[in-house]
């Protein structure tokens, strides 16, 4: 398993290590969103110089390592990503364009992974269940019921239960 971690971006979560786009409003008409390796490598770059500016050659030299035809391919990643995180507003873009340098991601925020939320929720309930299940015990238990007479006749203790019992009359 991969320890990348999970990022906010706007209004959508980024988890790196499975390469999904979730929006974080419900109610939202976006659903989750599966990138490509690559693409989501572009966008694991922006964020890991954030808010510097990355350098086209850099993205093309490390995401694609120089290949012929990476230049159209980084243009196309960067569009994909613009739409999967609806990145519309020309004057205050998520992922500036630095004309004739590179881009920018801005807007960014390191979160909790959504699997370490559920695994936090889990332990939370599991602590709450054990905590009411040892206190409904020592609830129904404190008030114990008396134990029968010894076949001698001598009274016997309870455990629970500090009073003699009576000897039972013949």
């Amino acid at each position: 398993m991969s320890s990348r971690p999970t990022y906010r971006i706007a209004d959508f979560e980024i988890d790196l290590a499975s390469n999904w786009v979730f929006p974080m409003d419900k109610s939202s008409k976006e659903s989750a969103v599966k990138l490509e390796p690559r693409i989501v490598k572009v966008l694991e770059i922006l964020i890991r110089h954030s808010p510097s500016v990355v350098t086209r050659e850099q993205l093309i030299e490390e995401v694609w390592d120089n290949y012929g035809g990476a230049e159209d391919a980084l243009n196309h990643a960067v569009s994909q990503l613009r739409k999967v995180l609806n990145d519309t507003d020309r004057q205050n873009r998520i992922i500036e364009t630095i004309p004739k340098k590179g881009y920018r991601l801005r807007k960014v925020e390191k979160v909790r992974s959504r699997k370490y939320r559920r695994w936090l929720v889990w332990g939370f309930s599991l602590v709450l269940f054990l905590f009411l299940a040892y206190f409904s015990y020592q609830y129904f238990n404190r008030t114990g019921t008396a134990a029968p007479p010894a076949p001698d006749g001598k009274t016997v203790e309870h455990s629970s239960n500090t009073h003699p019992v009576p000897k039972a009359e013949d």
